[in-house]
């Protein structure tokens, strides 16, 4: 089945972060988007669909998925717990080439260019960063900015982890649709925020 394209909302030219507390925003059909997301599940259980990666998930999975990488979680029927999940997206130049290829950011260079192949992070590594996930919607965009760096740095830092699909992951997208989508989308939503503050 051909994954469907999902626009995501962002104010931010780099990076968004929401906490999703309904079944409505989770289950999500097959889909794909051009952002890295990294998804934390604080409650929920069911079916991690990735790439050829089929898996369950339940509650502290914590996943890193790279751009056009198709995804969804499917939740259990009988998940009594409503679904909450901590989920950033993080746009495709959220790093331009200069920083790239600096050393500084080395480590997270790499765990970006890994999550082509879906990573998933081993428990006990996500329930470390479970409260410092947290922290990220509370703070103000710079102090977020730099906590998301120390975040994504550690991840980087730990071999704490697995990929999803180690063979790689192809398929054919519908980036025509996908551009006809997006602009689409664009206007809806600048259309929509003019009306507000008029």
């Amino acid at each position: 089945m051909r994954p469907h394209y999902k626009p995501v909302q962002s104010d931010s030219h780099l990076f968004t972060c929401v906490l999703q507390e309904s079944s409505e925003e989770f289950d999500y059909p097959w889909h794909f988007h051009p952002e890295y997301e990294l998804t934390y599940i604080v409650t929920s259980h069911g079916d991690r669909y990735v790439g050829n990666s089929i898996e369950n998930f339940f509650e502290h999975d914590l996943v890193l998925l790279g751009p056009n990488l198709p995804h969804c979680w499917i939740n259990a029927a009988d998940a009594q717990q409503n679904v909450r999940a901590i989920v950033i997206y993080l746009k495709e130049g959220f790093l331009d080439q200069t920083w790239m290829q600096s050393h500084e950011l080395q480590c997270i260079h790499q765990l970006l260019k890994l999550s082509s192949k879906g990573i998933k992070f081993e428990r006990k590594l996500a329930l470390k960063m479970k409260e410092r996930l947290f922290g990220l919607i509370r703070l103000e965009p710079f102090e977020r900015l730099v906590a998301l760096l120390r975040i994504l740095n550690d991840l980087a830092q730990s071999n704490d982890f697995s990929l999803l699909c180690e063979q790689g992951f192809s398929c054919e997208l519908d980036t025509i649709n996908n551009e006809r989508i997006n602009k689409v989308y664009k206007y809806i939503l600048n259309h929509y925020q003019q009306k507000n503050q008029a």
